[in-house]
């Protein structure tokens, strides 16, 4: 009895540990609306969100990065053929993502940060269309209140899969089943 419940911990450590490596963060977020969004610089736009970072860019499409990305930051952008939606893919964790279009800005915040996201758009106008995306701003680098891990996920759940192997041998040590 003893040996199967080793061998269960000892195999339910292993799909924990496989789950947790193969989890996939940036999943789309639901936007909130930013009431009287002034656009400015991306710094600017990021502080109006609460997003506190670091760093901040802004795209415009058709006009760029406004200020350049960074040494080593890479963010890309692909815009829908009718440039009302976007999929974005970057290799920082990305806290906040802002899009202006018509009068008003949707706000993405990413608890934790997120590499990726499909099909963010601005807020409908008016008129109840989706306006053209004016400009995205990209806000990263947030301080730990912010809720970004200092430990990525897959390296907290090996260790937990680790502490229960580990528990499962010295079940089976004490049993006398494994010999010292």
């Amino acid at each position: 009895m003893k040996n199967r419940l080793a061998c269960l911990i000892i195999i339910s450590a292993i799909a924990l540990m496989l789950i947790g490596i193969a989890t996939v963060r940036g999943a789309s977020v639901t936007p909130t609306s930013i009431p009287g969004f002034q656009a400015g610089n991306a710094a600017n736009e990021c502080a109006q969100t609460g997003c506190v970072c670091v760093y901040a860019c802004k795209y415009t499409p058709g006009g760029g990065w406004e200020p350049s990305l960074p040494a080593g930051v890479s963010i890309s952008i692909t815009l829908s053929t009718d440039g009302t939606s976007f999929d974005w893919t970057a290799n920082v964790p990305i806290c906040c993502v802002i899009v202006k279009g018509g009068p008003d800005a949707w706000y993405y915040k990413y608890d934790g940060g997120a590499t990726s996201d499909t099909g963010l758009t601005a807020p409908t106008n008016p008129g109840e269309n989706t306006p053209r995306v004016s400009h995205v701003t990209f806000c990263w680098g947030c301080p730990p209140d912010n809720n970004i891990p200092d430990v990525p996920l897959g390296t907290i759940t090996a260790t937990v899969a680790i502490i229960a192997a580990f528990g499962a041998y010295l079940t089976l040590r004490k049993s006398k089943s494994i010999p010292i």
